[in-house]
């Protein structure tokens, strides 16, 4: 299988809609640093095509496919290891991310997952930490 182009720790990852496969962000070796790089992974050709960058450089975020057929980058950290409460979202029709509401609080190396709660899709934040030690709660956001 291809290589990614951009060589990345700390990432996350969604499968979108059209049924591509996105690495989002994560730590990048080249520059040691946290990055904004997107990538999306064609399963039919084999091949990485690097697509619009998230506007936040963040690693240890969290990814999840939305039930509108965005996707979803939620937390994380950036250079100065400042916890980040951004979340962004992605359209792959469109090839642009919007920053929407942030979560309550700063959040790095959490899950996320999408699901119908009483016949409306959420998103979940899960887990994580910030300036506390981990946390055991969920955050929720109705796209």
């Amino acid at each position: 299988m291809a290589s990614l182009a951009t060589g990345r720790s700390l990432l996350a990852a969604a499968t979108g809609a059209d049924g591509r496969i996105y690495a989002i962000g994560g730590h990048e070796f080249l520059t040691n640093a946290p990055t904004n790089v997107v990538e999306a992974y064609d399963l039919v050709t084999d091949t990485w095509t690097t697509v619009a960058p998230m506007h936040a450089a963040r690693q240890g975020l969290a990814a999840v496919a939305g039930p509108n057929g965005a996707i979803y980058a939620i937390g994380g950290s950036d250079r100065t290891h400042t916890f980040l409460p951004t979340v962004e979202v992605y359209d792959p029709s469109t090839n642009a991310w919007t920053q929407i509401a942030d979560l309550p609080r700063g959040l790095r190396n959490l899950a996320a997952a999408q699901a119908p709660v009483g016949g409306i899709s959420r998103i979940f934040a899960i887990g994580g930490h910030g300036e506390t030690p981990p946390f055991t709660s969920m955050e929720v956001y109705s796209p």
